[in-house]
């Protein structure tokens, strides 16, 4: 389980373990009861198991992600994190968005995401 010590960190993470293809690095960044929204019809998904299932498409359907953070906005265990992302099929960007996330502090002080939002294809 990767543990991330700072909630600016967390997206990086995200994007080293997504772009070396670490699927179980990216599930350990989410807690168990993380929601994700990677649709432009906005349908969450509840759970680890259902965001492996939508990580596992995107990754099928990608190469690599980029991630330029715009916002780290953090108050005690919470933290609001704002970027623009893009995914990428060889050198052609397939898929270019803001994302969100809420992220949390948890009891040990490692930061998990709480509630993300992640560009669709």
């Amino acid at each position: 389980m990767y543990k991330v010590h700072a909630p600016e960190a967390m997206n990086q993470a995200f994007v080293m373990a997504f772009n070396n293809r670490k699927i179980d690095i990216i599930l350990s960044l989410y807690a168990d009861d993380a929601v994700l929204v990677t649709d432009s019809a906005g349908q969450p998904l509840f759970g680890k198991e259902s965001i492996r299932k939508r990580i596992e498409d995107l990754l099928e359907l990608s190469d690599t992600m980029t991630s330029r953070d715009t916002l780290c906005m953090a108050h005690k265990d919470l933290a609001l994190l704002c970027a623009d992302v893009d995914l990428r099929l060889g050198k052609r960007v397939i898929s270019t968005d803001k994302m969100s996330a809420l992220v949390r502090r948890d009891p040990n002080g490692h930061w998990l995401y709480a509630g993300a939002t992640l560009p669709g294809i």
